[in-house]
């Protein structure tokens, strides 16, 4: 009877085990998915703090870009600015030396044309070249258009004059001489300009 009793009472047992057992495994499932859902959140939340990271990234370096480039064309501006300066005021100077040259030319021209002068004019001819030279290191250059086909960028007509020898439209000769700094005109040549021949002058009236 005991052992009867006993397989009974086993029996009766079982299905509180199994349904034990199912409980636990239902536990263990929902734990598992507890734990799966938590780390899809901890990856949810670390994926969005790696995006904010890069987006924080990609605003510094696209401010870095920005100051580089701003920081490249101010460096660029204040040469350009700093040559501009020199420039001018390397033309200014020169400019204002001009005048003093013209006279020392006009003076030496002068001196060669008298017989009295002659003694001295080897040694003014000289400080006249080495003055050429020294203002030809700065970028000075001269205009002297004699001969050469008239340009109103570099040359101003003085008069107009019947010529055999220079075709129309060209000059005659220079009356004051131009200059340039570089690509800057600091005086036009002071020009004057051929008619052309004396019979072309009368056959262009009739």
């Amino acid at each position: 009877m005991e052992q009867g009793n006993k397989t009974e009472e086993e029996t009766a047992s079982q299905p509180s085990e199994e349904i034990l057992d199912e409980a636990n495994a239902t536990d263990e499932v929902d734990e598992s998915l507890e734990e799966e859902s938590a780390q899809g959140d901890a990856s949810g939340r670390m994926q969005g703090k790696l995006e904010e990271a890069y987006g924080k990234r990609d605003e510094l370096q696209n401010k870095y870009l920005r100051a580089a480039a701003e920081l490249d064309n101010l460096r660029k501006r204040s040469v350009r600015d700093r040559e501009e300066i020199a420039s001018r005021t390397r033309a200014n100077i020169i400019g204002d030396l001009l005048p003093a040259v013209d006279a020392f030319r006009l003076g030496l021209q002068d001196a060669q044309n008298r017989e009295e002068a002659k003694s001295v004019v080897e040694g003014f001819a000289m400080v006249m070249t080495q003055m050429e030279s020294i203002l030809g290191e700065h970028g000075l250059s001269l205009i002297d258009a004699t001969g050469q086909p008239f340009d109103t960028s570099l040359h101003e007509a003085v008069s107009h004059e019947a010529s055999e020898d220079i075709e129309e439209g060209h000059v005659i000769y220079t009356v004051r001489i131009g200059y340039k700094l570089g690509d800057r005109l600091l005086r036009p040549a002071a020009v004057v300009i051929s008619k052309g021949s004396t019979g072309e002058e009368e056959k262009s009236e009739d």
